[in-house]
């Protein structure tokens, strides 16, 4: 059976951030676009800001594909969201993915290194936006369109800084964890810590580049996902 991999995106990001993936993949998986409340096909759908509600809101996504094999895959929050979505399949379904594989994230049960912004003033909030270099700036310029797209970001970013791990057993599938090499708020000591997650193998790969190495190291990162899509 083909693999069916599933992407969640990370704070402030899309679906579209995966088109070029899932052209990329498309010979060796079907690739799910996971879309959160508040964003792209679901603008209009009021944004969710914590961790629970939010993945009863995307869980629904998976359960048709529950007799094929699964790879859940995300970058920063997503690979959280597809952590949890792995440990809330085990416990609703009885079912773990084929692979889990994470991206520019910490281990969970590590805390968060970087400071909080959720909280911050709106001008502040965007400034700090514009630091993390994850949103395009010429998003940031358009007031209309901030406006429109601040809540989705408040509340991405509230589920990412107020996210604490519950004590639970490892995983029984493997973990590929995927990090950039300058990335300064993930230390590769973070990465390798996934390990503690899974009963299965954990594999660490890095690729040049900083938090957002996804867009900057695309045939890389396709080269390793192809292989672990092929398990």
């Amino acid at each position: 059976m083909r693999p069916q991999m599933f992407c969640f995106p990370y704070a402030g990001g899309s679906s579209r951030a995966y088109v070029p993936l899932r052209q990329a993949l498309g010979q060796v998986a079907d690739v799910h676009l996971v879309e959160l409340p508040g964003r792209g096909s679901r603008i209009r759908d009021r944004p969710v800001d914590r961790l629970a509600p939010l993945l009863d809101d995307l869980l629904p996504t998976l359960l048709p594909h529950l007799d094929q094999p699964i790879v859940l895959f995300g970058h920063s929050l997503g690979a959280l969201l597809a952590f949890e979505t792995a440990r809330l399949l085990r416990t609703r379904h009885g079912r773990v993915p084929a692979r889990l594989i994470v991206s520019g994230h910490r281990a969970p049960h590590l805390p968060l290194r970087e400071s909080r912004i959720h909280h911050l003033p709106d001008d502040a909030f965007v400034t700090r936006l514009r630091e993390l270099n994850g949103t395009p700036d010429e998003v940031l310029r358009n007031a209309d369109l901030m406006r429109l797209l601040l809540p989705a970001l408040r509340a991405d970013f509230t589920v990412s800084e107020c996210y604490r791990l519950v004590p639970g057993e490892p995983l029984d599938c493997p973990i590929s964890v995927y990090g950039g090499t300058r990335d300064a708020d993930i230390p590769v000591a973070d990465l390798h810590a996934w390990a503690r997650h899974t009963r299965g193998r954990c594999r660490v790969d890095l690729f040049a580049g900083d938090h957002f190495f996804l867009h900057t190291e695309e045939v890389a990162l396709v080269r390793a996902l192809c292989r672990d899509l092929q398990w």
